[in-house]
């Protein structure tokens, strides 16, 4: 068994490998099946170590997922709860090894997901100088000696931490080095027979593609996630109908059809996801992530006129967004209001619109003062408002306008 493997990681692959329901698991060390679900998709954890000896006595680890157990502890001491101010400082870049070990591959995901939880918590233009300053060391490591059985794992790390500055990039608006850096990723992700990450580069890809106006090119980086359906989970499948849905939104009413189909057949795959056999990187996409994603995708067709529910989805995904998911719940709400704004009661859209600036404020996020800045739009469609008019106003001070 691979050492370099998270508790999560290997708890997932031998369970699978030892054929044991989540059922059986959960009963065995006396918890809910939920909760094992949770843990299993890196929601929660568990704390108790007579429990993980159990797990790895009844499927044959060996001692190892003990040692994997102790060693993500270890990492959550070290750096998981320091505040994330000092994140870049307790990353600093080291020196490319000559032979690329087990250890630099866990220090890869590490990075990775210290840089997920910044970009989620305060926007992609927070840390992006140092996710590119870890990313080229993490590239140097594809020229190093590397072990035969270590390689398509470490490019399949690399990979993954190149999409996650890419996104970074993208949130910030540095378009042009977003596509490099997706670019690189696929190279990377080419080099593994590991349809997960691919699939989550095209997802990323895409949903740049949609936001930059390029519906189609969207369209095309889904179509080859398509070719890997057989082999993804129902949760993944559900996040590719889901932006599939938001392209044919934004291709204009003739594709209106189209996008309510996708929405449909998201909402189907989703009701199907098991979260304790989903891959890491899709561990974000739970219900208020479902219902918030396709509220966007219905946002474009509603304000055409077509009658939708994207308002309680909205709401559903703004009430319902896990701690630390402060963009995703700032941007529902911003379109909430706007649609509000636009079709509703404008002061109760002008007071939602209030409870966002702030939030959206704080973020180092392009999309999000975007957003903020088509919300002021509306409002301003709205002069003998007096709450949409201390809305624009509020934005103008936020926006620097």
């Amino acid at each position: 068994m691979e050492t370099s493997e998270t508790f999560v990681d290997l708890l997932k692959r031998l369970r699978i490998e030892q054929g044991k329901s989540v059922n059986a698991l959960a009963r065995s060390i006396s918890v809910s099946r939920s909760h094992l679900s949770n843990v299993l998709a890196d929601r929660k954890r568990i704390v108790d170590r007579a429990q993980v000896a159990i797990l790895d006595e009844l499927l044959n680890a060996s001692g190892e997922l003990l040692t994997a157990w102790e060693t993500d502890k270890v990492k959550r001491r070290t750096l998981g709860k320091l505040p994330l101010a000092l994140v870049p400082g307790m990353l600093p870049t080291p020196q490319v090894p000559k032979k690329v070990t087990p250890e630099d591959l866990a220090q890869i995901r590490v990075v990775a997901g210290a840089l997920v939880t910044w970009d989620n918590a305060f926007g992609g233009g927070q840390a992006l100088d140092h996710g590119r300053a870890q990313l080229q060391w993490a590239e140097g490591l594809l020229h190093a000696d590397c072990p035969s059985d270590l390689r398509q794992a470490l490019h399949s790390a690399v990979g993954d931490l190149a999409e996650k500055a890419a996104f970074m990039a993208f949130d910030a608006f540095h378009h042009t080095y977003a596509r490099e850096l997706f670019n690189f990723a696929l190279a990377c992700a080419a080099k593994t027979d590991d349809p997960h990450i691919l699939v989550s580069i095209l997802s990323s890809m895409s949903r740049q593609a949609v936001w930059c106006g390029r519906p189609r090119d969207a369209l095309g980086y889904l179509d080859q996630s398509d070719s890997h359906a057989q082999r993804l989970t129902a949760t993944e499948r559900t996040t590719i109908e889901t932006i599939r849905a938001r392209a044919y939104a934004k291709l204009g009413p003739g594709y209106a059809e189209d996008a309510l189909t996708a929405v449909g057949r998201a909402d189907a795959l989703f009701a199907q996801s098991d979260p304790a056999n989903d891959p890491a990187w899709v561990n974000y996409y739970d219900e208020a992530q479902h219902q918030g994603d396709t509220a966007h995708a219905l946002f474009d067709l509603a304000m055409i006129g077509r009658r939708t529910d994207a308002v309680t989805r909205f709401s559903f995904a703004v009430n319902n967004h896990r701690p630390g998911y402060t963009r995703s719940r700032t941007m529902s709400n911003i379109k909430l209001a706007t649609l509000i704004m636009a079709a509703g009661d404008p002061r109760e859209a002008a007071a939602i619109g209030q409870d966002s600036v702030y939030a959206a404020s704080r973020l180092k996020s392009n999309r999000a003062r975007t957003d903020l800045i088509a919300l002021r739009m509306q409002a301003t469609n709205r002069p003998s408002i007096p709450e949409a008019v201390e809305l624009v106003e509020r934005i103008d001070e936020a926006v620097g306008a």
